[in-house]
């Protein structure tokens, strides 16, 4: 079963801490939530793939009749069940169900068909050799017309870029290029956190080769030396098309009707 690498989200944390002033970080990811929920049904039926401790659950339940979260990581997966249980607990005419498990186990326990599905921060934390997987079933459960919201990381390169990060002993980042190779091989280590930078193309031409179009290809957490980026520095960028400062970006595919 799949163990994810970076124990108490020490690496996110400390990126975190590192490159965003005040708010910043959480308010340019509620730009881009927000831009998802736009396209969600009330009534649909919604998957979050790779829920991770489950802070996505209840904003997207809040426009979807119901939220099957799916996460394999066990200790992330407690937190979710957790979460799941509490939703369920105040929410009448609505559902949570919460999976110990990938996309294999959301199919095995009946649910077929989504209207919308969510992977956040997923993709890059994973095997290549797992993500093409993933995303084929992912496109096969989703209805004609339906979303998918991918957020990862963002390359502005040609080329994919690979990293394995770390905090050595006095808490000091350190972040090492590798090969692909390299890059298959460090899900056998702990303490650590591979970070696959896709470029845009890769994952677009994966979704498109499974009958999605891509409606949106949004840049968020921009960052400068001086740290000091707005909400307005985002909106700017990206129409600009000046993705280069990105650290992430959000991508909606439409399944074609």
């Amino acid at each position: 079963m799949y163990i994810y690498p970076d124990i108490n989200d020490r690496l996110t944390v400390d990126l975190i801490s590192r490159v965003s002033k005040g708010n910043y970080w959480d308010e340019s990811e509620k730009l881009v939530l927000d831009m998802c929920y736009e396209k969600m049904n009330k009534a649909g039926l919604h998957l979050d793939l790779g829920s991770g401790q489950g802070r996505l659950i209840e904003p997207f339940l809040s426009h979807a009749s119901m939220v099957v979260a799916a996460e394999p990581d066990i200790t992330r997966f407690e937190y979710s069940k957790k979460e799941g249980e509490r939703l369920n607990s105040i929410v009448n005419d609505k559902e949570v169900v919460t999976l110990n498990g990938d996309i294999d186990t959301v199919t095995e326990n009946g649910f077929r068909t989504f209207d919308t599905a969510l992977s956040s921060h997923v993709i890059q934390h994973i095997p290549l050799s797992m993500t093409g997987d993933m995303l084929r079933k992912l496109s096969e459960i989703i209805n004609p017309g339906g979303y998918v919201f991918v957020t990862a990381t963002y390359n502005n390169s040609d080329t994919d870029r690979f990293t394995v990060e770390r905090l050595d002993d006095n808490e000091k980042r350190e972040v090492e290029e590798v090969s692909e190779e390299e890059f298959e091989k460090a899900f056998h280590m702990k303490n650590i956190l591979p970070v696959a930078f896709y470029t845009p193309s890769r994952i677009i031409d994966l979704m498109k080769n499974l009958g999605f179009f891509v409606e949106t290809v949004f840049g968020y957490h921009f960052y400068f030396d001086d740290h000091d980026t707005t909400l307005e520095d985002d909106i700017k960028l990206n129409k600009a098309n000046d993705l280069s400062h990105a650290r992430d970006v959000l991508y909606i595919f439409r399944k074609s009707i």
